[in-house]
C-alpha cells in the first residue's frame, strides 16, 4: 500500500522506476513509447497532451530551432515530445526550467528512459532566478543569440513577468516563436 502523503507525481515516479526490466528495455530510447506510459497512467497530470502537442510539434519541425527553452518542465512530458523533434540536428538543444526539484528529478528519469538526456538539459529553479546565469552559460557555450522557440507552461501568474525577463535578457527577437499553454 502506498503512503497516503505521497503525491500522484511521486506515485508515478515509483511506478516508472519499478517497471519490469523487460518493459523498460522495450521502451528505452523510444520517446513516444515513454510518453504512452505517462498517458496511460491512471492519474491525470498537467501535461501538454497529444492534441496540443501535435500542433506545437508541427511548428517545431517547421522552425527547426537550434535553441529551445521551456518554462515549466513538470514531469518532462513536453520536453520529451518536443526535443524528439530536434534529434535530427546534433547542435539543437532543449532547456527545460522547472522550479520544483522533485518534479525535475522525475523529469530527468523520464528523459533518460526516452534516450534524450544529451538533447535536453533540466535547469532547476524559478526562471526569474535562473535565467541570468543561464544567459551567461548559453553565451559561453553557444554564443549570445536569441532563443528560437520558447514554450511557456508553468504558473499562469508568472507568464507575463517571465516573458518580460526573457525580453530584457534579449532572448526574444524577431523570428522567436513563443508558445503559451492556456488550459
Amino acid at each position: 500500500m502506498s503512503d497516503s502523503t505521497e503525491s500522484k507525481e511521486e506515485r508515478f515516479h515509483q511506478y516508472l522506476l519499478n517497471l519490469p526490466k523487460e518493459k523498460k528495455d522495450a521502451i528505452r530510447g523510444k520517446p513516444h513509447e515513454v510518453l504512452k506510459i505517462i498517458d496511460e497512467y491512471p492519474e491525470h497530470f498537467m501535461n501538454i497532451g497529444q492534441e496540443k502537442g501535435k500542433i506545437i510539434s508541427k511548428h517545431i519541425r517547421e522552425k527547426s530551432p537550434k535553441i529551445m527553452i521551456e518554462l515549466g518542465g513538470y514531469l518532462g512530458y513536453s520536453a520529451v515530445l518536443f526535443a524528439n523533434e530536434l534529434v535530427e540536428d546534433p547542435e539543437a538543444k532543449y532547456f527545460s526550467f522547472e522550479a520544483n526539484a522533485d518534479f525535475a528529478k522525475i523529469a530527468k528519469d523520464v528523459i533518460e528512459l526516452a534516450g534524450l538526456s544529451k538533447k535536453i538539459e533540466i535547469i532547476v529553479g524559478k526562471a526569474a532566478y535562473t535565467l541570468v546565469e543561464f544567459k551567461e552559460r548559453l553565451s559561453r557555450n553557444h554564443g549570445l543569440k536569441p532563443i528560437d522557440f520558447i514554450f511557456i507552461d508553468h504558473w499562469k501568474d508568472l507568464y507575463v513577468p517571465d516573458l518580460r525577463e526573457l525580453e530584457s535578457l534579449n532572448f526574444v527577437a524577431p523570428g522567436t516563436i513563443i508558445t503559451v499553454c492556456i488550459r
